[in-house]
Protein backbone atom coordinates (compact mmCIF):
# COMPACT_ATOMS: atom_id res chain seq x y z
CA UNK A 1 0.00 0.00 0.00
CA UNK A 2 1.89 2.94 -1.30
CA UNK A 3 0.76 6.09 1.59
CA UNK A 4 1.47 9.83 1.33
CA UNK A 5 1.93 12.37 4.31
CA UNK A 6 1.88 15.92 3.20
CA UNK A 7 3.46 18.10 5.95
CA UNK A 8 5.36 21.00 5.93
CA UNK A 9 8.18 19.11 8.24
CA UNK A 10 8.67 16.08 8.43
CA UNK A 11 10.27 16.17 11.87
CA UNK A 12 7.14 17.47 13.48
CA UNK A 13 5.85 14.95 16.15
CA UNK A 14 2.58 14.45 14.81
CA UNK A 15 3.95 13.49 11.08
CA UNK A 16 6.95 11.25 12.78
CA UNK A 17 4.15 9.21 14.86
CA UNK A 18 2.13 8.91 11.43
CA UNK A 19 4.65 7.86 9.17
CA UNK A 20 6.34 5.37 12.14
CA UNK A 21 2.47 4.23 12.70
CA UNK A 22 2.05 3.43 8.76
CA UNK A 23 5.66 1.80 8.52
CA UNK A 24 4.47 -0.59 10.91
CA UNK A 25 1.59 -1.15 9.13
CA UNK A 26 3.51 -2.37 6.12
CA UNK A 27 2.85 0.65 3.55
CA UNK A 28 5.49 2.08 1.71
CA UNK A 29 5.34 6.01 2.72
CA UNK A 30 6.54 9.16 2.15
CA UNK A 31 6.10 12.44 3.39
CA UNK A 32 5.67 15.66 1.09
CA UNK A 33 5.44 18.95 1.67
CA UNK A 34 2.06 20.05 -0.42
CA UNK A 35 4.05 23.54 -1.31
CA UNK A 36 6.30 21.25 -3.41
CA UNK A 37 3.53 19.53 -5.37
CA UNK A 38 2.36 20.99 -8.91
CA UNK A 39 -0.70 19.85 -10.17
CA UNK A 40 -1.72 19.53 -13.82
CA UNK A 41 -4.95 18.97 -15.32
CA UNK A 42 -6.62 18.17 -18.73
CA UNK A 43 -4.96 15.71 -20.99
CA UNK A 44 -2.00 14.53 -18.55
CA UNK A 45 -3.83 15.12 -15.29
CA UNK A 46 -1.26 14.05 -12.39
CA UNK A 47 0.95 15.49 -9.59
CA UNK A 48 4.42 16.64 -9.50
CA UNK A 49 6.77 16.96 -6.56
CA UNK A 50 9.98 19.25 -7.49
CA UNK A 51 9.33 19.08 -10.82
CA UNK A 52 9.48 15.00 -11.02
CA UNK A 53 5.70 12.81 -11.47
CA UNK A 54 4.22 11.64 -8.60
CA UNK A 55 3.23 7.94 -9.07
CA UNK A 56 -0.40 7.06 -7.94
CA UNK A 57 -0.91 7.12 -4.60
CA UNK A 58 -3.31 4.54 -2.22
CA UNK A 59 -3.81 6.49 0.62
CA UNK A 60 -3.01 10.49 1.44
CA UNK A 61 -2.93 11.88 5.16
CA UNK A 62 -3.47 15.74 4.86
CA UNK A 63 -1.74 17.57 7.26
CA UNK A 64 -3.03 20.67 5.91
CA UNK A 65 -2.94 23.52 8.51
CA UNK A 66 -4.74 27.15 8.57
CA UNK A 67 -1.28 28.79 6.57
CA UNK A 68 -1.46 28.37 2.65
CA UNK A 69 -4.98 25.99 3.33
CA UNK A 70 -6.48 27.17 -0.13
CA UNK A 71 -3.68 25.31 -1.81
CA UNK A 72 -3.75 22.49 0.32
CA UNK A 73 -7.09 21.79 -0.28
CA UNK A 74 -6.55 21.66 -4.19
CA UNK A 75 -3.21 19.64 -3.46
CA UNK A 76 -5.90 16.99 -1.80
CA UNK A 77 -8.73 17.43 -4.12
CA UNK A 78 -5.89 16.57 -6.88
CA UNK A 79 -4.99 13.14 -4.75
CA UNK A 80 -8.86 12.73 -4.83
CA UNK A 81 -9.28 13.14 -8.72
CA UNK A 82 -5.81 10.36 -9.45
CA UNK A 83 -7.54 7.83 -7.30
CA UNK A 84 -5.73 8.30 -3.75
CA UNK A 85 -8.45 7.68 -0.33
CA UNK A 86 -7.56 10.89 1.20
CA UNK A 87 -8.15 11.65 5.23
CA UNK A 88 -9.56 14.37 5.50
CA UNK A 89 -11.26 14.35 2.43
CA UNK A 90 -10.96 18.24 0.56
CA UNK A 91 -14.37 18.81 1.12
CA UNK A 92 -14.09 18.38 4.77
CA UNK A 93 -10.77 20.39 4.49
CA UNK A 94 -12.31 23.01 2.97
CA UNK A 95 -15.24 23.39 5.76
CA UNK A 96 -13.27 24.01 8.33
CA UNK A 97 -10.48 26.40 6.90
CA UNK A 98 -11.75 29.25 8.32
CA UNK A 99 -13.11 29.40 12.10
CA UNK A 100 -16.05 31.68 11.03
CA UNK A 101 -17.11 29.02 7.99
CA UNK A 102 -17.38 26.07 10.37
CA UNK A 103 -18.79 28.02 12.57
CA UNK A 104 -21.46 28.89 10.08
CA UNK A 105 -21.77 25.38 8.82
CA UNK A 106 -22.50 24.00 12.49
CA UNK A 107 -24.93 26.52 13.34
CA UNK A 108 -26.74 26.34 10.22
CA UNK A 109 -27.25 22.46 10.89
CA UNK A 110 -28.42 23.39 14.11
CA UNK A 111 -25.58 22.64 16.68
CA UNK A 112 -24.98 24.65 19.44
CA UNK A 113 -22.09 27.21 18.95
CA UNK A 114 -21.42 30.54 21.17
CA UNK A 115 -22.71 34.02 19.98
CA UNK A 116 -20.18 35.11 16.97
CA UNK A 117 -20.00 37.72 14.60
CA UNK A 118 -18.21 39.48 12.03
CA UNK A 119 -18.14 42.88 10.72
CA UNK A 120 -15.98 45.88 9.75
CA UNK A 121 -18.36 48.23 11.13
CA UNK A 122 -16.14 50.60 13.82
CA UNK A 123 -19.02 52.96 13.98
CA UNK A 124 -21.13 51.01 15.78
CA UNK A 125 -19.27 48.64 17.91
CA UNK A 126 -20.86 49.03 21.47
CA UNK A 127 -23.60 47.81 19.32
CA UNK A 128 -22.14 44.87 17.89
CA UNK A 129 -20.41 44.28 21.67
CA UNK A 130 -24.04 44.10 22.68
CA UNK A 131 -25.11 41.48 20.15
CA UNK A 132 -22.36 38.66 21.85
CA UNK A 133 -23.27 39.73 25.19
CA UNK A 134 -20.79 42.74 25.82
CA UNK A 135 -17.51 43.08 27.40
CA UNK A 136 -15.36 41.21 28.37
CA UNK A 137 -15.43 39.95 24.23
CA UNK A 138 -13.55 37.25 22.45
CA UNK A 139 -12.00 38.43 19.47
CA UNK A 140 -10.20 36.09 16.78
CA UNK A 141 -8.39 36.27 13.92
CA UNK A 142 -10.49 33.98 11.06
CA UNK A 143 -7.46 30.99 10.71
CA UNK A 144 -5.49 31.48 13.92
CA UNK A 145 -4.39 28.16 15.44
CA UNK A 146 -2.64 26.95 18.59
CA UNK A 147 -4.35 30.03 20.83
CA UNK A 148 -2.33 32.80 18.06
CA UNK A 149 -4.89 35.13 17.51
CA UNK A 150 -7.03 34.76 20.18
CA UNK A 151 -7.46 38.00 22.32
CA UNK A 152 -9.93 38.94 25.55
CA UNK A 153 -11.01 42.50 25.19
CA UNK A 154 -12.06 43.68 28.79
CA UNK A 155 -13.78 46.86 27.99
CA UNK A 156 -15.32 48.44 24.77
CA UNK A 157 -12.23 51.05 24.51
CA UNK A 158 -9.51 47.61 24.30
CA UNK A 159 -11.56 46.04 21.97
CA UNK A 160 -11.79 48.94 19.58
CA UNK A 161 -8.25 49.32 19.91
CA UNK A 162 -7.66 45.94 18.66
CA UNK A 163 -10.20 45.97 16.13
CA UNK A 164 -9.05 48.95 14.73
CA UNK A 165 -5.63 47.73 14.36
CA UNK A 166 -6.16 44.63 13.20
CA UNK A 167 -8.84 46.04 10.09
CA UNK A 168 -6.42 48.22 8.89
CA UNK A 169 -4.00 45.49 8.52
CA UNK A 170 -6.73 43.39 6.22
CA UNK A 171 -7.44 41.70 9.00
CA UNK A 172 -11.17 39.84 9.16
CA UNK A 173 -11.61 39.30 13.12
CA UNK A 174 -14.45 37.07 14.86
CA UNK A 175 -15.91 38.71 17.73
CA UNK A 176 -17.41 35.88 20.18
CA UNK A 177 -19.15 35.67 23.31
CA UNK A 178 -16.93 35.38 26.65
CA UNK A 179 -18.17 32.31 28.46
CA UNK A 180 -17.46 33.35 31.99
CA UNK A 181 -18.90 30.05 33.23
CA UNK A 182 -15.88 27.96 31.06
CA UNK A 183 -13.71 29.47 33.50
CA UNK A 184 -10.29 28.93 31.14
CA UNK A 185 -11.40 25.41 30.53
CA UNK A 186 -12.47 23.94 27.00
CA UNK A 187 -12.94 20.36 26.04
CA UNK A 188 -11.67 18.53 22.94
CA UNK A 189 -13.37 15.07 21.22
CA UNK A 190 -10.62 13.59 18.94
CA UNK A 191 -12.74 11.65 16.33
CA UNK A 192 -12.12 8.88 13.85
CA UNK A 193 -14.09 7.59 11.93
CA UNK A 194 -17.45 8.33 13.52
CA UNK A 195 -16.16 7.28 16.82
CA UNK A 196 -14.75 9.76 19.77
CA UNK A 197 -11.41 7.69 20.28
CA UNK A 198 -9.94 9.90 22.49
CA UNK A 199 -10.80 13.04 24.90
CA UNK A 200 -9.25 15.79 26.85
CA UNK A 201 -9.73 19.04 29.05
CA UNK A 202 -7.53 21.97 28.40
CA UNK A 203 -6.80 24.46 31.35
CA UNK A 204 -5.00 27.79 30.76
CA UNK A 205 -2.20 28.58 32.49
CA UNK A 206 -2.92 31.46 35.67
CA UNK A 207 -3.86 35.11 34.24
CA UNK A 208 -4.58 33.66 30.55
CA UNK A 209 -8.31 32.28 29.32
CA UNK A 210 -6.88 30.45 26.51
CA UNK A 211 -6.42 26.56 26.84
CA UNK A 212 -4.75 25.66 24.81
CA UNK A 213 -1.47 23.62 25.22
CA UNK A 214 0.81 25.78 23.00
CA UNK A 215 -0.53 28.88 24.96
CA UNK A 216 1.24 27.30 28.01
CA UNK A 217 -2.48 25.68 29.10
CA UNK A 218 -2.07 22.26 30.56
CA UNK A 219 -4.31 19.09 29.03
CA UNK A 220 -4.94 16.05 31.50
CA UNK A 221 -7.76 13.02 29.86
CA UNK A 222 -11.28 13.33 31.04
CA UNK A 223 -14.56 11.50 30.05
CA UNK A 224 -17.67 13.25 28.06
CA UNK A 225 -21.15 12.48 28.73
CA UNK A 226 -22.98 10.77 25.76
CA UNK A 227 -24.83 13.88 24.44
CA UNK A 228 -21.24 15.55 24.32
CA UNK A 229 -19.91 12.43 22.13
CA UNK A 230 -22.91 12.85 20.39
CA UNK A 231 -22.37 16.67 19.50
CA UNK A 232 -19.08 16.13 18.42
CA UNK A 233 -19.75 12.96 16.29
CA UNK A 234 -22.69 15.47 14.37
CA UNK A 235 -20.22 18.13 14.39
CA UNK A 236 -18.00 15.75 12.47
CA UNK A 237 -20.45 14.09 9.92
CA UNK A 238 -21.80 17.72 9.49
CA UNK A 239 -18.51 19.01 8.22
CA UNK A 240 -17.71 15.20 6.17
CA UNK A 241 -14.95 14.97 8.54
CA UNK A 242 -13.74 11.46 9.26
CA UNK A 243 -10.83 12.71 11.23
CA UNK A 244 -11.20 15.72 13.25
CA UNK A 245 -10.67 17.42 16.94
CA UNK A 246 -13.96 19.09 17.93
CA UNK A 247 -13.73 22.16 20.78
CA UNK A 248 -16.36 23.09 22.76
CA UNK A 249 -17.16 24.33 25.91
CA UNK A 250 -19.23 23.43 28.60
CA UNK A 251 -21.65 26.27 29.23
CA UNK A 252 -25.01 26.78 31.40
CA UNK A 253 -26.69 25.78 28.27
CA UNK A 254 -24.84 22.52 27.64
CA UNK A 255 -21.41 21.76 25.65
CA UNK A 256 -21.24 24.95 22.42
CA UNK A 257 -18.68 23.86 19.76
CA UNK A 258 -15.70 26.74 19.62
CA UNK A 259 -14.03 25.06 16.80
CA UNK A 260 -13.40 21.93 14.70
CA UNK A 261 -9.47 21.15 13.66
CA UNK A 262 -9.07 18.83 10.74
CA UNK A 263 -5.06 18.20 11.43
CA UNK A 264 -5.46 17.82 15.26
CA UNK A 265 -2.01 17.84 17.01
CA UNK A 266 -1.17 14.14 18.49
CA UNK A 267 1.39 15.20 21.30
CA UNK A 268 -0.87 16.57 23.98
CA UNK A 269 -3.65 14.22 23.54
CA UNK A 270 -1.16 11.10 23.26
CA UNK A 271 0.64 11.87 26.53
CA UNK A 272 -2.61 13.74 28.47
CA UNK A 273 -4.55 10.08 26.92
CA UNK A 274 -2.12 7.00 26.64
CA UNK A 275 -4.34 6.43 23.05
CA UNK A 276 -2.70 5.39 20.15
CA UNK A 277 -3.88 8.16 17.99
CA UNK A 278 -1.54 7.53 14.91
CA UNK A 279 -2.10 3.38 14.97
CA UNK A 280 -5.73 4.27 15.04
CA UNK A 281 -5.70 6.57 12.20
CA UNK A 282 -3.41 4.69 9.53
CA UNK A 283 -5.88 1.82 10.43
CA UNK A 284 -8.61 3.79 9.56
CA UNK A 285 -7.47 5.00 6.73
CA UNK A 286 -5.91 1.89 5.12
CA UNK A 287 -10.25 0.12 6.05
CA UNK A 288 -11.49 3.28 3.99
CA UNK A 289 -9.03 2.48 1.16
CA UNK A 290 -9.89 -0.90 1.34
CA UNK A 291 -13.73 -0.21 1.35
CA UNK A 292 -13.20 2.16 -1.59
CA UNK A 293 -11.54 -0.85 -3.87
CA UNK A 294 -13.75 -2.97 -2.94
CA UNK A 295 -16.94 -0.73 -4.07
CA UNK A 296 -14.82 -0.02 -7.54
CA UNK A 297 -14.58 -4.02 -8.03
CA UNK A 298 -18.39 -4.60 -7.57
CA UNK A 299 -19.50 -2.03 -10.44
Amino acid sequence: MRLTILSRKEELYSTRRLREAAARAGCETRVLDMLGCCLVVGKDMGILYHGRRLPEQDVVIARVGRVFVDYGVSVVRQFELTGATTLPCSNGISYVKDKFRTLQHLAQRGLPVPTTLIARYPKKLEKLLRLVGGTPVVLKLLQGSQGIGVMLAESAEAAGSVLDTLWGLGQNILMQEFVVESGGRDYRAFVIGGKVRASMLREARAGDFRANVHSGGSARACSLDPAEEALALKAAAALDLELCAVDFLRTSDGPAIIEVNCSPGLQAIEAATGVDLAALIIQHALSLRRASVASSSRT
